[in-house]
């Protein structure tokens, strides 16, 4: 069969799947829907992430009519034995044994340790194996995804700030520069060379130390023990470190078509004032909470899709048009900068 794009072609792919005997033709680590971790398939149906703007206006997922649309697809696959009915109460090792034992058909995944790791762990029993990555999921055959998951520039995770209590900031304030030297950037990029990397025509090489660890390390869990380019900090990604970091055909022809889309779903990097932040933590997490039980039980049939009014209408009372407001009005500071 060929590469799924739309929902209807991913449920035949699914069913397939079934039929030949795969135990969970679609299997997710699902903790939080308020994190997006299918919005491989949600985008289709005009719904981006927990939070989202098109053209300025902010959108929350869970308010849209699309989401009842995704909701019902959802709870079809789970009846139909084409979701993993352990879709939410699994752990990262339960996950990654059902797919590298080939007990599952479909998941979703980052582009770079995880693929590679899978990869590599097929490769072992079955030269042959392969993964394919597809486009995020449409509705209708020829349609460009609506939505993809594109990261700003600033991660706010990675920042690094000196405090009062710092008893040497001299000495803070040098260690940080260093990260943006040429010494610095060429260390956290790639290690130390001679050990994790090697100058090879001016290009940065990683050894097998990294690329083919002999203790058996995959490349990400090897990387981490020399450097800090696959997760962040006080310096500039290198894009030498990424070429490397996919590894295999696979890994990079899915990057290509996970590029491939309309909008981010993601809001840009926007910030609350003191007031809005106390706000926006009190509501929030309660609704969070909410939303994530209520998910489970529409997609598992213990809450009737029927209900996704009364569901909406709940979501007002706790407060969840103030988020609307609190988040509309930190885009337009944003966006008047």
């Amino acid at each position: 069969m060929e590469l799924p794009e739309t929902i209807d072609e991913w449920e035949k792919v699914l069913t397939a799947f079934k039929n030949k005997g795969v135990e969970f033709p679609l299997t997710l680590n699902l903790k939080s829907i308020t994190v997006n971790p299918t919005s491989m398939f949600w985008g289709a149906y005009g719904i981006g992430g927990s939070w989202y703007e098109i053209d300025g206006v902010v959108h929350c997922a869970f308010l849209e009519k699309g989401f009842v649309e995704y909701l019902k697809t959802m709870n079809r696959w789970y009846k139909n034995g084409l979701l993993d009915p352990d879709f939410y109460a699994q752990d990262a090792n339960t996950h990654d044994a059902k797919i590298t034992s080939g007990r599952a058909g479909a998941w979703i995944a980052t582009g770079g340790g995880a693929m590679g790791r899978y990869l590599k762990a097929f490769r072992e029993s079955n030269p042959n194996a392969k993964i394919s990555g597809t486009k995020y999921a449409v509705l209708n055959k020829g349609e460009t995804p609506m939505f993809g998951f594109k990261d700003t520039i600033y991660d706010a995770a990675m920042s690094v700030k000196i405090t009062t209590a710092c008893k040497n900031p001299e000495a803070a304030v040098k260690f940080l520069d260093w990260g943006y030297s040429e010494e610095g950037h060429m260390f956290y990029n790639f290690g130390e060379e001679g050990v994790s990397y090697k100058m090879e025509n001016g290009y940065p090489k990683y050894t097998e130390l990294i690329t083919n660890n002999p203790d058996g390390l995959d490349m990400s869990i090897a990387m981490v023990r020399y450097m800090a380019s696959s997760y962040g900090g006080p310096f500039v990604q290198d894009k030498r470190y990424y070429e490397q970091y996919l590894q295999f055909d696979e890994q990079r022809d899915a990057v290509s078509k996970w590029s491939q889309y309309k909008y981010s779903n993601q809001l840009p990097k926007i910030t609350y004032t003191l007031e809005e932040q106390s706000e926006y933590t009190r509501i929030s997490t309660d609704i969070n909470t909410y939303i994530d039980e209520m998910f489970i039980k529409f997609v598992v049939g213990e809450e009737s899709i029927d209900n996704y009014d009364k569901f909406v209408a709940r979501l007002k009372e706790m407060g969840i048009d103030k988020l609307l407001k609190i988040n509309q009005d930190a885009l337009n500071r944003y966006n008047n900068k």
